[in-house]
């Protein structure tokens, strides 16, 4: 009678620790899918914002970097008043 309480002890002990590490593996692998789910989420609004950023930077304010034509003129103007 001993040997089987103490089987039935230790079947109950072996079931409750192992309950408690699928606990512990779940709440870990929550933290690591809510830590994803974070980072995927601010990607996603980082890359929203900087398109809104260039659409603005293009229908709003010309999108010209200086890369145009009336700047390189103006430029060169500056220099031949310089060395006038």
């Amino acid at each position: 009678m001993d040997r089987l309480l103490r089987l039935a002890g230790l079947g109950l002990l072996a079931v409750v620790a192992l309950f408690v590490l699928l606990e512990v593996v779940s709440a870990i692998l929550g933290l690591v899918w809510w830590i994803a789910n974070v980072v995927v989420s601010l990607a996603v609004l980082a890359l929203l914002a900087y398109l809104a950023y260039l659409a603005y930077d293009r229908f709003y304010r010309g999108g010209n970097r200086g890369n145009g034509p009336s700047r390189g003129r103006s430029h060169e103007d500056d220099r031949e008043r310089l060395l006038e």
